[in-house]
């Protein structure tokens, strides 16, 4: 899941696979204005929520922000801009089984277009597949 940014307005892009790395889902649309972190974390609550409508309780989570990543595996302090997504990513997730890992952005390159698309939308896009 990531984001990405036009004239102060961010896009969040995201997809969920099954077990066997086929897409189930993906979710493309805007957050309105915000830094990269406000929209990282945004974009895995969205995708853990969507995860949990598809029935699904074990995840692996993946993110190219080293910082997010970070914060969602550990329980230290944040600071205060972000306390709320990571409580909504707390909440959502708390019945699950996560593996929270940090993947290269060119890894991500999929999501990326997604969030990029995103931006220009007026509401956020979902599909299950």
């Amino acid at each position: 899941m990531v984001l990405a940014t036009q004239e102060g307005i961010s896009g969040i892009g995201g997809m969920i696979r099954n077990d066997k790395g086929a897409v189930v889902g993906m979710f493309s649309g805007p957050i309105g204005r915000g830094d990269s972190t406000t929209a990282e974390l945004k974009a895995v609550a969205f995708g853990i929520q969507k995860a949990m409508e598809l029935g699904m309780r074990k995840l692996v989570v993946e993110g190219d922000s080293k910082v997010v990543i970070s914060w969602l595996k550990q329980n230290e302090k944040t600071p205060w801009l972000y306390r709320n997504e990571i409580k909504k990513f707390k909440c959502f997730s708390k019945d699950m089984q996560l593996l929270i890992q940090w993947t290269p952005s060119a890894a991500n390159s999929f999501a990326d277009q997604l969030a990029k698309h995103g931006v220009n939308k007026e509401h956020c896009f979902w599909a299950q597949l």
